[in-house]
């Protein structure tokens, strides 16, 4: 069963937020999530009258971290759906665990076309990856150019051995 299928009605519903800590992106990320948990607590409904609980994991802005992250968040912290994420690159690297795990995933961030094309391609898949944004193929120049991460941006002491 997927997702919210598998919570039993008196459960709290665990959400995984995926995101890079030692970004000012992944940090507003995770406090937005947070306030947005606490309203929803507050709320006479919640979520299928149920209260949420957020589980954080940091992806360090590395590919195999954040698929590792991703895996665990769902294995064995048991988030019912998985949020957030911000490098396209840790993006990527995800995509075969949300088909594999079979939990959704709601990016609130990478916005390459890869993604999009990976769930056209393979739909069965891919089929539980969503986002919440337009892709680079839409967003303008200017909007590219405000919006886009690339390495300078972290620091070198974080990137992968490769870069």
């Amino acid at each position: 069963p997927v997702g919210l299928l598998r919570a039993q009605a008196d459960e709290t519903i665990r959400i995984g937020v995926l995101v890079p800590l030692l970004l000012d992106q992944g940090n507003s990320a995770n406090r937005g999530a947070f306030i947005a948990k606490d309203e929803i607590n507050q709320s006479a409904d919640k979520v299928l009258g149920r209260p949420l609980q957020l589980i954080t994991a940091d992806d360090q802005a590395l590919p195999q971290v954040g698929a590792q992250q991703f895996t665990k968040l769902v294995t064995d912290q048991k988030a019912l759906l998985v949020t957030g994420e911000f490098l396209d690159e840790v993006m990527l690297a995800i995509m075969p665990q949300i088909g594999r795990l079979g939990v959704p995933f709601v990016n609130t961030g990478s916005a390459t076309p890869q993604t999009s094309q990976m769930v056209k391609g393979d739909y069965q898949q891919f089929k539980f990856y969503f986002r919440v944004m337009l892709n680079t193929e839409v967003l303008t120049e200017e909007d590219r150019k405000s919006t886009r991460l690339n390495s300078s941006h972290i620091p070198l002491s974080r990137m992968p051995s490769s870069a």
